[in-house]
């Protein structure tokens, strides 16, 4: 556990008001701060390209099927260099392609309606590979690949749903313990439906303090937009994070009030020109 940071310095806005979206940019004192459908060792075009800010987008899209066209246009708009899609509810038999982007998949694992899947979309110039699912997640949902940069090691990325159930939360570590023990540097970022003052909320609980014990005894930072991921009818809260280990790049976190979902997208915006 390292000494920076405790509860005090983790707060993001209180009372955060929502649909107003900002940057927060990454400080070193601010500590809490299945399968492929192409699978392939490596992506297929070996050319050097270089991204001048990595961009990733998270979001709980609540159904693919029913909203593939508004995630098409808002691919356009913002053309994301790696998207990550939470609740897809897609089953094996179900298509899902998007035009210069390889789309790596988890498939729904139980039948019951409302959710379930995860997805990454990464565009095809960006050199990467599928990482399988570590086995027996206990409730958790994730999908995984490596990005290889040429001028810095691989770093794993996992786009993570859990469900709003707290027997899902008892074996959080050992579930995140899979995760992270993967590679030594890592991005995971979705919907965990937990919240925690700390994190702009306006209470914690029982998930939210797991998941809090967790990062900081095991010196992961946890990064959160300044406003609210989700709406409610009469109540807004953040429960969409990015938790990072062992990546000192700078970056901001944002919530985009965007798309059509009772959930906002997240943006978690690297300032750093990367070889690929």
């Amino acid at each position: 556990m390292r000494s920076k940071g405790m509860v005090g310095k983790f707060s993001v806005r209180e009372n955060p008001s929502p649909r107003r979206p900002t940057s927060r940019v990454k400080c070193d004192e601010n500590r809490w701060v299945d399968n492929c459908s192409r699978l392939t060792n490596a992506c297929p075009i070996r050319e050097q390209f270089f991204f001048f800010g990595l961009s990733t987008f998270s979001w709980n899209v609540n159904g693919v099927r029913s909203r593939i066209v508004e995630i098409r246009d808002f691919i356009d708009k913002h053309s994301p260099d790696i998207f990550l899609l939470q609740e897809t509810h897609l089953r094996p038999e179900h298509s899902f392609k998007i035009p210069n982007y390889v789309c790596c998949r988890n498939n729904r694992t139980y039948p019951a309606p409302g959710r379930g899947g995860t997805v990454i979309l990464i565009k095809n110039s960006i050199s990467h590979y599928h990482v399988p699912t570590p086995p027996l997640l206990r409730g958790v949902e994730v999908t995984l690949i490596t990005i290889t940069p040429i001028d810095h090691e691989p770093i794993l990325i996992g786009s993570i749903y859990i469900p709003s159930n707290n027997s899902y939360f008892r074996n959080l570590g050992a579930t995140l313990d899979a995760i992270f023990n993967i590679n030594n540097k890592t991005v995971l970022v979705g919907d965990f439906n937990a919240k925690h003052t700390s994190l702009g909320c306006h209470c914690s609980d029982t998930r939210g303090n797991r998941l809090y014990s967790y990062t900081v005894n095991n010196s992961i930072d946890v990064f959160a937009p300044p406003t609210p991921t989700r709406f409610g009818v009469a109540s807004a809260s953040i429960i969409d994070y990015a938790l990072i280990k062992n990546l000192n790049w700078p970056c901001t976190i944002n919530s985009i009030p965007e798309l059509s979902s009772e959930l906002n997208p997240i943006k978690l915006h690297f300032p750093r020109t990367s070889k690929f």
